[in-house]
């Protein structure tokens, strides 16, 4: 009964996890640039004010690039060597599934 209950609860969680949504992440820069010459980094003030998130998603981000940039080996700095810049491109999707007409037979 118990092993039962376990297996349950397992294909509980994998469906829940399937039916999440991924988030896809992109970067770019310049593929001729040699980055191992800069040593500080920014926020580009400019960049970060047209994103279109709240402020708690948006202090998420820029912590989460302050992270990365961080394990990188660069350091934050007001008078940097590069900026760093944030997109965000949000994309809804709805689903709809009006009326339909199913023909056949069978209860109604």
């Amino acid at each position: 009964m118990k092993t039962t209950q376990k297996l349950l609860m397992l294909f509980t969680v994998v469906l829940a996890l399937a039916g999440c949504s991924t988030l896809r992440t992109a970067s770019d820069y310049d593929k001729t640039a040699d980055l191992n010459s800069y040593k500080t980094y920014n926020f580009y003030d400019k960049g970060v004010a047209r994103v279109k998130l709240n402020n708690l998603d948006k202090r998420r981000l820029m912590a989460a690039v302050e992270a990365e940039m961080n394990s990188k080996g660069f350091v934050k700095a007001d008078k940097p060597d590069m900026l760093v810049n944030l997109v965000v491109v949000a994309r809804e999707k709805t689903d709809f599934y009006g009326p339909a007409y199913y023909g056949g037979w069978g209860w109604g």
